[in-house]
């Protein structure tokens, strides 16, 4: 802060206000206490695509949707009437504007008073946060695909494990009919081998031992 010669702050003059406001990034918008626009810098004509000569006089809902003018109406003069300086605008959500042109946009707000001799001045300071929420709905978006491809990789995981179980059973119960028939064409055989063996004479001995190759190449 600048000093003068006895060493006391310089209070800016209205020149180098007007130059502070006209060079800062955000939207300022002053009105009086009908809510009619008595200043509007260059950063608000190029946010909201009028020109100050066009903006100055109207009233401040002009740059809302018509769905919340009335409210944002009342909201402002409650305020007013509050010993309330500044208060932020939509702190839970992003707020809703209108260019010149009928396009809407997301802002964020702050609005503050101030009272003298010649009235109040309320003055608004916008900021278009256009690109951010875009930022954030893709964010969400490839979030829930994310989401949505993990879902699907467990559906997937867990319908292969399945598969595997029941490739398993089906492969067991193969094994088991086959060693089944195995076991009982074994049993089969070796009733023969004992009737083969019960009768004498080489002709049945020759007979056995066929069964007991048969019976070898099963096991």
């Amino acid at each position: 802060m600048s000093l003068d010669a006895g060493g006391q702050p310089v209070r800016p003059d209205a020149a180098h206000i007007a130059a502070i406001v006209a060079s800062v990034m955000d939207a300022i918008i002053s009105v009086d206490d009908a809510q009619r626009v008595v200043l509007f810098n260059p950063a608000a004509e190029q946010m909201f695509g009028m020109p100050a000569g066009q903006a100055i006089g109207s009233r401040l809902e002009r740059f809302l949707p018509d769905r919340y003018r009335a409210s944002h109406h009342a909201h402002v003069a409650a305020f007013a009437a509050t010993n309330v300086t500044t208060r932020t605008m939509g702190a839970l959500r992003p707020l809703t504007a209108l260019r010149a042109d009928g396009t809407e946009f997301p802002i964020e707000a702050s609005i503050s008073q101030v009272s003298t001799d010649s009235g109040r001045t309320l003055t608004v300071i916008i900021r278009d946060v256009s690109e951010r929420v875009r930022h954030e709905a893709l964010l969400a978006s490839y979030t829930a695909d994310l989401e949505r491809s993990r879902a699907d990789l467990r559906a997937l995981s867990a319908k292969l494990q399945e598969t595997r179980e029941a490739e398993r059973a089906h492969i067991a119960r193969e094994v088991h009919d086959r060693l089944g028939q195995s076991l009982t064409a074994l049993s089969l055989g070796l009733d023969r081998l004992y009737q083969d063996l019960e009768r004498p004479g080489p002709a049945a001995l020759a007979v056995a031992r066929k069964e007991c190759q048969a019976l070898a190449a099963m096991v």
